[in-house]
Parts: structure tokens; sequence; C-alpha cells
């Protein structure tokens, strides 16, 4: 099916309505003559709207041809109507209007001269009024509301706008975008403007009682009083906000688990779909099905395990994926699909069709719209799937015949394990509705619908949830507004406060809680921004190859700047999902501190004195690289405590960083934390820029391996999969998928035998060349790729790639390191390797060199470190296995540039332990001395004084080792520093130095 681009003259195609709305109200001549109506409270609104709005209407006609967005005008408003012309046309629209006090409400009344069908938009937009608010009022209209904090832009689907990027701060607008789709079970659509003064709190409980908007059960009437009575409760329990996510490995761990959560001072416990349910989307089983791998009594284990939390002052959690029907459920699809299961056009088989037929040709049902621009625009939703009896089929390619006879070719038959059968001339079908190619929903006013609601509502009130997850919302965007009824009729049956969040945010409609000041004040939530913000995410997890473990500062970046303002703060694994084990508590050094930080940080945080609340909301930017911008906030400055008898302090840090290379601090979202360090051999210096005064820094130093440069090929053994483990793999990919990130990992997932480290490829091997140019030179190859534009050409992005590839048999398993010899032409491109086995890392050398340079690059994880390169979703999963493909080619190449390199002996590198004897840290000309040997696989941690700890890589204390002292002082601005080991070894050493500004005293 196409996607629907039209940018064509409008013809209106309709048969216009008789009748008119008669002369009541004034003409807009008269609204210069100042307000029409109202009290001293509500005149100003009204002055200010009527002077400053504007009406658009979007059109389609019978054709299904879209007209581009045309002017409406007034024609009459009084104090109970507002009508609206469309100019030389018969079309007249009717809102109800009502002028409350500080608000002004309106609601779509009655169109005229052209049927709902047609209308894909109603909209109006009041700009330079930077007080005003606007709210829906009903399901069909979605609103621009920036004071209500939104984390993500949502789909242009959704049910609000919060949060635009394109939008500026001063404008606001309210549309009816489902006309077109509307039912008479639907409202048609309205909305209230009103303004943000210092009774705006006071404002928006009288219209969240006066409009009758949705609220939650409470005994008695919903009034003013009992509105803000509930707000208190609902701050009581869930103003403030952090979770755990566990990962047990049988019901034995459930309460230790909780123990853990408790001891680090998190309210919840968060099982994932995988625990709770034992899988993220349930393919094959009932919505609220019970895994009972972990609740052997199913449901009533479940209750029992959240009374128990309950009883420990914890709360639970569980991610629900909005009453996704798998293609395969038990009940509503694995005989055939439910009735009401969401469907958009039935009709009958033209011919019949064998068993093998790959070619369908339909007649649609007459009457039916079958316009499918709303679907073709939405990447997560097709149109795709055909029920034929018990049947479902896939079709491939859409061809419309004429207005009622299609024909589907490339027809995948028997999709999801139904039986492949032979179906006769006129046998009816169902064109099913479905986002991601297989996750089905109820019909929003389906008997259906209603029973996957009583199921969800049973679901958060039985076990006492202190969420309600709707993760996965947009799959009910199938039906336009199908996602805001499913968060209405849950939201008024819902009988406790809960906070609610999508995988995007905070839900932007029912959920009005969210709307009021004092709400996104206590919550952190006061002030809109401009990027995905995930600050309260923090990472903990053990080593693995090609993963650290997580550090001593990993939690400022992560929890402190959300604790302060009052944001939720998560707690998951940093192994490229979420769900952290008894192990990993076992295990991990650093947990004690983590416990105490976190601890200190809520008990003083939210208190903490405005001026340091605000240079530490300062810390956060955006980002913008060579590559394009960090989808994360940024920052430099870190801030940690100092702990004392009787005060405490709060203290500014940064770890340093190399002017114009290191990266800042930043979240890889699945992935975790990424921050400043550098990676040198002893005998490198590098050029560290203090933004503080003089002072003794802290520094931590990994000693990483050395490489076996002689070897070229190893022997490797890559045990398969369990199928447990497959299955548990298979879903964690699934669920990137469902994030709409490609996951690369078609690459073998076990190997036994012989691979080869050199990589170099032969030209003739390379596909997918594009436009970048390949020659044989000697032993290596030429590169060339121009760039004629104005804008700089990209050949990675966020979420996929256009390199050039070729086949390899190789390995990173403990071969991380890559050698290779580039002849640089100082165009400033960059040049990347990317390997991939099942999961991808990245390789990558700047080009801001000219001549021949030998390239030894330790570890795929420098590029994590790399300032001028952004983090990338390919990075969140790393399943294993052997590399399979190599991707070379320039990522980025300057607008106006010809890049043209030589590259030569292209190899990963063995690694082989390798020690530091007697290291010396050398800052201009002081030093530190630190006496022994230290091994492979440790982690030195000096914070001054006259011993250096050191650690291994899950940063268990091993000793502590003497030093020497002589000036070693990190001075204000630039400082050399260098690092010397008496070991005829160059091990790589991955590098972080520390100062701090001076501290902030806060009286306890």
């Amino acid at each position: 099916m196409k996607k629907n681009n039209i940018a064509v003259s409008f013809f209106l195609m309709m048969t216009l309505c008789t009748g008119a709305f008669g002369a009541d109200g004034i003409r807009p001549d008269d609204l210069a003559k100042g307000p029409v109506v109202g009290t001293a409270k509500n005149v100003n609104i009204m002055k200010k709207l009527t002077s400053k709005w504007q009406w658009h209407i979007l059109l389609r006609n019978d054709d299904d041809v879209v007209s581009n967005e045309q002017a409406l005008s007034v024609e009459s408003l009084s104090d109970t109507a507002l009508v609206l012309r469309l100019p030389g046309t018969d079309i007249r629209i009717k809102f109800a209007l009502k002028v409350g006090e500080k608000y002004l409400a309106l609601r779509l009344e009655h169109i005229e001269g052209i049927s709902e069908r047609n209308i894909l938009n109603i909209k109006v937009s009041v700009a330079g009024l930077s007080t005003l608010r606007t709210v829906p009022l009903d399901y069909m209209t979605k609103t621009s509301d920036l004071n209500i904090t939104q984390t993500m832009r949502e789909d242009d689907a959704s049910e609000d706008l919060h949060n635009d990027l394109l939008q500026k701060d001063d404008i606001q607008s309210a549309e009816i975008p489902f006309l077109w789709c509307r039912t008479e079970k639907d409202p048609k659509g309205g909305f209230v403007f009103y303004e943000a003064d210092d009774d705006e709190e006071e404002t928006f409980f009288r219209i969240w009682v006066e409009e009758n908007l949705p609220h939650p059960p409470v005994d008695g009437a919903w009034t003013i009083a009992r509105a803000k009575e509930w707000v208190e409760e609902w701050k009581e329990r869930c103003g403030t906000y952090s979770e755990l996510y566990i990962l047990p490995h049988g019901p034995e761990d459930l309460r230790p688990l909780a123990q853990e959560v408790k001891k680090l001072g998190i309210k919840n416990v968060y099982l994932h779909c995988d625990i709770w349910r034992g899988s993220f989307w349930p393919m094959d089983t009932e919505i609220f099905h019970i895994n009972r791998k972990f609740f052997p009594a199913g449901a009533a284990d479940l209750k029992d395990y959240g009374d128990y939390l309950k009883g420990e002052g914890l709360g639970l959690i569980t991610r629900v994926v909005s009453c996704s029907i798998g293609p395969e459920h038990p009940r509503y699809m694995k005989d055939k699909p439910h009735e009401g299961i969401s469907t958009w056009l039935r009709g009958s088989l033209h011919e019949a069709i064998d068993a093998e037929a790959t070619e369908l040709i339909l007649d649609i049902d007459p009457g039916q719209d079958t316009w499918s621009g709303y679907w073709d625009e939405r990447s997560t939703m097709d149109l795709l799937t055909i029920s034929v009896g018990n049947e479902l089929i896939k079709a491939g390619d859409i061809e419309k015949i004429e207005s009622t006879r299609w024909r589907l070719t490339g027809c995948k038959r028997g999709v999801f394990a139904t039986e492949t059968r032979a179906h006769p001339q006129n046998e009816r079908f169902r064109w099913l509705k479905s986002s991601y190619g297989f996750v089905f929903v109820a019909a929003p006013h389906h008997a259906l619908f209603r029973e996957c609601l009583d199921d969800y509502v049973k679901f958060v009130n039985n076990n006492n949830l202190a969420v309600a997850n709707y993760d996965g919302l947009e799959i009910h965007r199938v039906d336009p507004y199908g996602a805001n009824i499913l968060l209405e009729e849950t939201y008024k049956r819902i009988d406790h406060p809960v906070r609610a969040n999508t995988s995007g945010g905070i839900p932007r409609w029912a959920y009005f809680q969210y709307r009021l000041p004092s709400v996104q004040s206590f919550t952190g939530r006061e002030k809109p921004l401009f990027f995905k913000h995930q600050l309260g995410l923090f990472k903990i997890g053990l080593h693995q190859q090609r993963w650290a473990a997580s550090g001593p500062y990993d939690y400022t970046y992560a929890f402190v700047p959300e604790i302060v303002h009052g944001g939720p703060i998560s707690i998951q694994a940093n192994r490229g999902f979420h769900n952290l084990e008894l192990n990993d508590f076992k295990e991990h050094g650093l947990i004690p501190l983590y416990a105490k930080e976190l601890n200190a940080w809520q008990k003083i945080g939210r208190n903490l004195p405005e001026p340091i609340k605000a240079r530490i909301r300062a810390s956060q930017y955006r980002r913008n690289t060579p590559i394009g911008p960090e989808q994360w906030p940024c920052a430099d400055e870190q801030f940690r405590l100092a702990h004392h008898a009787d005060n405490v302090a709060v203290e500014p840090f940064q770890v340093l960083k190399r002017e114009g290379i290191d990266r800042p601090f930043c979240n890889g979202q699945e992935f975790g934390l990424l921050s400043p360090r550098q990676y040198i051999q002893p005998g490198d210096s590098m050029a560290l820029i203090n933004p503080y005064h003089k002072q003794v820094p802290e520094f931590i130093i990994k000693n990483m391996f050395t490489f076996d440069y002689e070897k070229r090929k190893g022997q490797i053994k890559i045990e398969p999969e369990s199928e447990a483990e497959a299955i548990f793999n298979d879903m964690l990919d699934s669920f990137q998928g469902a994030s709409m990130v490609s996951i690369e990992d078609e690459g073998r997932r076990s190997f036994i035998g012989t691979v080869n480290y050199q990589i170099q490829p032969d030209v003739k091997d390379i596909t997918n060349c594009g436009k970048t140019k390949f020659s044989k030179n000697g032993d290596g190859l030429s590169m060339t790729l121009t760039n004629n534009n104005s804008d700089a050409l990209l050949q990675v992005a966020w979420d996929k790639d256009t390199l050039p590839k070729y086949n390899v048999l190789s390995s990173f398993d403990s071969a991380g390191g890559m050698e290779l010899t580039v002849r640089g032409d100082g165009s400033g491109a960059i040049l990347v390797i990317r390997v991939q086995a099942c999961g991808m890392r990245d390789y990558v050398v700047h080009i801001d060199f000219t001549g021949t340079r030998r390239i030894e690059i330790p570890s795929p994880e420098c590029c994590y470190s790399e300032g001028r390169w952004r983090w990338m979703p390919a990075y969140k999963r790393l399943r294993g296995g052997p590399v399979t493909e190599v991707r070379l080619g320039f990522a980025m190449v300057p607008a106006n540039k010809t890049a043209s390199v030589d590259i030569e002996g292209m190899r990963f590198l063995p690694e082989k332990e390798s020690s530091l004897l007697n290291p010396v840290i050398s800052i201009g000309s002081g030093s530190l001395k630190i006496e022994g040997k230290i091994q492979t696989g440790r982690n030195l941690w000096y914070k001054g004084g006259a011993t250096i700890g050191i650690y291994d890589l899950n940063w268990n204390k091993v000793k502590d080792m003497p030093v020497q002292s002589d000036n070693f002082i990190m001075n204000t601005g630039e400082n050399q520093v260098t690092i010397m080991s008496k070991s005829r070894e160059k091990p790589w050493l991955e590098c972080q130095f520390i100062t701090a500004d001076n501290k902030i005293e806060i009286k306890k």
C-alpha cells in the first residue's frame, strides 16, 4: 500500500446540505468593539482569544484526495455559540460556547454543508499568548498544552501535541482530527482555553469538575473539594517515585530481591513482562497470563507477593503492554479472529483460491470507507493481515483494481500457525488492523474491548499496583482514538491512586492530576524539556565481555538531577535490558556505596537551596555531534555529597576531558551510562582541562591488557544457547524491535573452530557500495566518497546505516583491539568499521590528518567516550557469536568535500595479560608513584592520601597499595598528564581524572 503524499489542487466534490444556523450572534466586525460577553474574571481571556485565534480545516473529497489546509472565518460569535465558515462554500461549523470563570469551553455541536467523513481536521491556533493553556474536553481532541511536560513528542495520531519540537512556546493549538472515523457512540470533540495566572490551579479544578472531565472513582460526588482531597492523597502515595527491576531465578528469589530493593531506599519492585507473564508480547497466551515459573499458583501467588511487598513498605509494578492481543491468543485468535478484533474492511473472495495461491482478488463490501491515509503514515501499523475462514494471510503488495475490487499479491499463507487451506469463491474475509505486524487489539466500542478493560482494571486493583502501565499504548491507535478510550475507561475505574506511564512518558489524556502546577512541581516536571529525559535511569551491572561493570560515579548523572527536582528513579541492569538478579547484588562491590548515596540524596535532595538546584538543572544540555544530536541530555558537571558529623556538603565535580575530543556524561538508553574517559598506553601524554581551582586530583585507571601481535588466527568455542536462553534472547530482541530499533543479530549464535583475525577485504568482495568507490592499492584498498551537497553526508544514522559491507568469519571475544594503517587526506571525514556478530560494535577513525598512520584502537568501547560520535541503538544488544560481517565506510563526509583514504592491514588484536610495575602518573612537573605490581583486569582508584585502592573488575577491593606523592597537583586550565611504567609491556589504560569545585555546606 503506497503512502499518501498528496499536494494537488483540491476540487470540492460533495452534496451540500440544506438549512442554516440562522443569524444568532454578532458579526466579526463587532469583535473589535470590545468584549462580547463575560464578567470581570472572564472578559480578558475572551478578548485575547478572539483577537488572536486562527481556524483551519483539512478536507478530503469522495475520491480520497486531500486538500491543503484552508482557513476558516468567524461568521458569528455570541455568549453561547461560535459559527465558522469556509469561505466560498456552504460549509459551516457551530461550536457551543461556555464562558466559565477564567476559561472558555468550546464543544463541536453541528456541521453543515459537508459530511464528517470528509473532514480530516479542524484546528485552532493562538499565537503570542504565553500564559494561555488548553486542554481537551473529550478523547476526540488533542491539544498542545506546553505547560504539561512530556518526555518525548508523541506520534501525530496521539491524543495531545505536547512538546512538539517544531512548535514555539507561545503557540497553543487544539485539534479535532478524528471526525472522519467517528461513530455515533463518540463525542464530536471539544476543548478549553484558560489562563495560567496565579490562580491557575483553582481554574483547572473548576474545569475538571464543571466540564465533567474523566476522574478517578471516589465515594460521593466529584466536587472541587473532593478533587483537591484526592490530589493530596495522590501526592502522598505517588508524588515521589522509584523502582528497581528484578530478575529472580525462581520463586525463592522474589523476597530476597525485595530486601535488596529496600536497602537501596527504592519504593517499588518492578516485574517486567518476561517475569510475571513469561513473554514481552502475549503471543499465544491470555493477556494477563501469569508465569508459573515464578508464581506457581498463578494469580494468587502474584497477589500474595504484592501483599508481602506492601507489608515491607514497598509497592509492586508490572510492565503491561496495553491489552495487546497476540496472533495466537487461545480465545480471541486461535480458531478464528474474534468478531471484536479491530477490523478495517470486510468483503468476499472474488475467486476461489487453492492452498498454494499467493494472489487474492477481493470484493470489498460497498459503503465502507477504504481510505488508508491515516495508517499509511504510521510506521508501527499495517493493513496487511487478511482473515479468510480460519486462515490468516499476510499480503505483500496491494492494488486497487476498481473502487470495490482489490488484488493482493505476494501473499504469505497460513501465518501465525494457522492452517493453509483452499477457499471457495464468495467466502467472507476480514481485513484486520495490526501493529508491528503481529499485535491485534479489540475495537473500541465492541464488547471485547470492555472485556479487556475489565481484565486490565481487575489486574491493577487486585494486585494493588503502584503504576498503571500503558507501555505499547500506540497499538490502540490502529483505531485513531482507541488509546484515549483505553486511558479514560481504566482511569475512571482504578480504585486507588496510581502513577501512570507509557514507553514515552506520562499519558496525555485522562490523567489530569499531572496538569496541576503543584503536581508538576512536586514530581519534577514543572518545565518542559525538549529532548527525551531519562536522567533517572541508573544502570547497575557486573563486568562482561564488551560491557564494563557500573562504576563509582555512574549514579551521579543517573539520579541526582531527578531526586533534587522530585523526578522518578529507575534502577536497572546494564547488560542491554533491564532486570537485576541476586548475583548482581552479591558480586558488585559498589552496592553499599550506591545504597548510602541513594538514601542520603533522597533524604536531602528535595530540600536543597534553590541556587544549588538551579546549578544542577543548568548542568544539562543538548549536544550535537558530526553525525547528529544526542537523543539524551548531556552533562559535564556532576554532584556528590561530602558527609560530615554535623553537616553535609554538595560538591560539584567533573571527570576531565580533552578539548573537543571526549564525550560528556550521557545516557545510552537500555545500554546505560556513557561517561568521559581516555585510552592511553604507558609513555603517552594527554592534555586535560581542569575547570576548577588547583588541587590534588582523584583518578580511576583500569589496567586493561596488551595484545599478541603475532597471532593471526584463533581457536574459539561459542556454546549454543539453551532452549530457555534462546527463548529469552528472542524475547529481548523482539522487545528492541518493538521500540523501533533494528537489532542486527543475523550472525551465527554458536561456533567451534578457527577464526581469522585479519579482516582486510578484497575489493571484489565489498557490496552495497552505493556512491563509495573502492580500488585495490597494493596489499590494501583505496576508498573515496564525494559529497557535493551543502550539508554533511551521513551514512550512519540513529538506528540504521547505508555502509558498504563484506562477509568475514572472525571474533572480537578476547580480541577486541583493532589495528589498521590509514593514509588520511585531512578531509575531516569519519571512517567507521562496524563489526556485526549478534549485535554490533563500532571502531571509529577521524580523518583529521594527512599522511600514513598506524592506528590501534584498544576496544570497540572507545567509541562510547568519543565526543565526536553519538551513541547508537545498535549497541543496545550484544548476543555474542562470531563476527560474520564488517561494514566499512565513511560515516560522515563534510559538506562539499571529497574524502579519500587508503586502508591496509585491518585486523582484530588478541588480548593478553600484562602488568604495570611501579607506575608513575605525572602532571606537569609533579608526580605520583605507585609502589608495586598491578596485574591485568584491575581498577585503580586514588582519592588522595598515602595509599591507592586496587579493585577487581566488579569493584570488589583487593588491597591498598602505597603511593609516593611529589607535588601531585592539577592546575586550573590545561594540564599535561603522562603515565609511565617499568614493565616491558605497554598495556592499554582506561583513565578518568576527576577534580572538584568548592564544597557547598548544607545544614542537616
